[in-house]
């Protein structure tokens, strides 16, 4: 953001969000806000389907007043038409074990390149 020049509110800045639930209450909060952001950036997909979930319900348009973003590109987030950032777990777990496999069988392996990439879908 600030690469932007885009000013940085760390009120809106949640941890130890993860849920359904929490996604609804983090919009419970920015419609008792005066100003709140245009966009949210969710730690899953499931925080994003409880974002949206409560913004209908407080008639927000998505994404015209809230533009949501998922991660994880879930299943939920195609049922829903969340847009969501792909996260390559697989690949993930491929790499912990190569990491590991020094300590459990004296050997370095070859770490292999992940691909993130923005999914696009109604809610942006």
């Amino acid at each position: 953001m600030a690469q932007y020049l885009l000013p940085i509110a760390e009120k809106w800045y949640y941890s130890s969000v993860y849920s359904l639930r929490y996604g609804e209450q983090v919009v419970q909060r920015l419609v008792a806000a005066k100003n709140r952001p245009q966009a949210v950036l969710c730690a899953n997909d499931w925080v994003a389907a409880g974002v949206l979930s409560e913004a209908r319900r407080q008639s927000l348009s998505v994404p015209g007043e809230l533009a949501i973003v998922g991660f994880d590109n879930s299943e939920l987030s195609r049922t829903l038409g969340i847009t969501t950032i792909y996260n390559p777990i697989s690949s993930q777990a491929r790499n912990s074990f190569r990491l590991m496999t020094p300590k459990l069988i004296g050997r370095n392996l070859e770490l292999q390149p992940m691909t993130f990439r923005l999914v696009e879908r109604e809610t942006t």
